[in-house]
């Protein structure tokens, strides 16, 4: 049974993709996909995803511009982004990512355990701040 929950994993690199969606498919997460920076604002568009987990390191357009693109966009600016990365925990690189937008940071190679952890924060974040709008549009 599915949760409801729609994620939408944003990565060059298809062996990572794979393997996200197979953790969190196990959590009966709806998981879908884009393999590149436009490609994935799209589909956030298009798709309206609970939570997006975004990699920092991709051709074209990067994950922070990505990020900064879903934050300044009215359909997207309330779904949560956890960037993916493998620079480690370089603080001008959180930093950075932090001024763009996102929620949190998962690194590369990642545990499962914290993956799924920081996948439910985020979810919670999201839940609890639609419940604030519609509290406060009343």
């Amino acid at each position: 049974m599915k949760t409801g929950k729609k994620i939408l994993v944003i990565d060059d690199e298809p062996l990572v993709v794979e393997v996200l969606k197979i953790m969190l498919e196990i959590k009966n997460y709806e998981i879908i996909t884009a393999s590149n920076g436009i490609e994935g604002i799209e589909r956030s568009v298009r798709e309206k995803p609970d939570l997006v987990i975004l990699d920092i390191l991709m051709p074209g357009m990067d994950g922070y511009q990505v990020c900064r693109k879903l934050k300044e966009d009215r359909k997207t600016m309330t779904i949560p982004v956890i960037m993916l990365t493998a620079l480690g925990g370089q603080s001008a690189e959180k930093e950075k990512g932090y001024s763009s937008g996102a929620y949190g940071y998962i690194f590369k190679p990642f545990d499962e355990e914290k993956l799924l952890k920081s996948v439910e924060r985020a979810l919670k974040y999201k839940g609890a701040n639609s419940s604030k709008k519609k509290t406060n549009a009343k």
